[in-house]
């Protein structure tokens, strides 16, 4: 269960740096199947495959400082295909962590990708969550991720969405923040479609404690055109 090589190979054609996945905590899938799952001192990284898609737990033990990014990392190669993942991800008290999620689905011609996400973050935890897709030219792919994010007392929650690469086909994100005492989250979004793709954002914040404060920016551009090769 450690074969990177697809991974390597797509970010290789996408132009972008590798990032140092061995060496790091991470979560790798190729549809419904797990590539590779690795776990550090304060980190821990769980997962299971099973035939209605993938499970997986994510904790950050409380005041640990993580130094990598986690990497997540989910690409399809088939034609055809699904892939659904179940996260839980929780910073206990005063932990401080980056997590960085790539969407590779370059090749397929029709996929349908999906995600459900339960976000926690204790007291004075701060997540940083940036997510890049590249798709591909085919236009047939569905991209559905909700997210339910929690921030207790003084924490921070700042997460970045890009899909800039290749047809958007449907994308339908739905995310809900609860912003506690002294809490702070920031979502950006910036999505570029083409043709007949179809995008819909619904990104709500709900400020549930004095001194909470959210915001958030999107910027979405369309193209009566194909998405340039």
């Amino acid at each position: 269960m450690t074969d990177l090589h697809p991974i390597t190979r797509l970010f290789g054609e996408a132009g972008w740096t590798m990032p140092p996945i061995p060496q790091a905590a991470h979560l790798v899938a190729y549809g419904q199947t797990l590539a590779s799952v690795q776990s550090l001192p304060g980190v821990r990284v769980e997962a299971e495959a099973g035939a209605d898609g993938i499970v997986a737990q994510i904790v950050v033990a409380a005041g640990v400082v993580v130094a990598q990014p986690i990497h997540l990392c989910l690409g399809l190669f088939e034609r055809f295909g699904v892939q659904d993942i179940a996260l839980t991800l929780t910073l206990e008290r005063g932990a401080q962590a980056t997590a960085w999620a790539h969407g590779l689905f370059a090749t397929p011609d029709a996929v349908c990708h999906t995600m459900r996400a339960e976000i926690r973050l204790m007291e004075e935890a701060v997540l940083h969550h940036q997510e890049t897709h590249w798709h591909g030219e085919a236009g047939d792919i569905v991209v559905r991720p909700r997210a339910q994010v929690h921030l207790e007392r003084g924490a921070r929650y700042l997460a970045d969405f890009s899909l800039v690469h290749g047809r958007v086909g449907q994308l339908d994100v739905d995310y809900t923040v609860t912003v506690g005492e002294g809490a702070v989250t920031e979502l950006t979004s910036r999505v570029y479609g083409f043709a007949d793709d179809t995008i819909r954002l619904c990104e709500r914040v709900a400020l549930d404690g004095a001194g909470a404060r959210g915001l958030v920016k999107s910027r979405v551009a369309c193209a009566t055109t194909h998405a340039p090769k």
